[in-house]
């Protein structure tokens, strides 16, 4: 169970940073985590992650569906140089 968590921690890190780098507006984004355990992603980009629809055979865009099944009550916190992503992964 704990080996599931850590890889669980490690796939949602993956790909909040992955969507900082790519999407992020500047040259910095940072990986947080908070006291009581919640991880937080930021970066200097205004604009907001969205859920998207893709098709099947699609390579990207299912980032804030994995988010949901992954860490249900995420956040998307808008911040005064850009946004973070705020999770707790499932099970932790």
């Amino acid at each position: 169970m704990e080996q599931d968590l850590v890889e669980l921690c490690g796939l949602l890190v993956s790909e909040a940073v992955t969507n900082a780098v790519r999407h992020g507006a500047g040259k910095e984004f940072t990986v947080v985590v908070l006291p009581d355990l919640w991880i937080e992603v930021w970066d200097e980009s205004p604009v907001l992650p969205r859920l998207r629809v893709v098709a099947l055979d699609s390579e990207g865009g299912r980032g804030m569906q994995l988010m949901e099944m992954c860490a249900p009550g995420y956040q998307v916190l808008e911040t005064a140089a850009g946004k973070a992503v705020r999770f707790l992964p499932k099970g932790w």
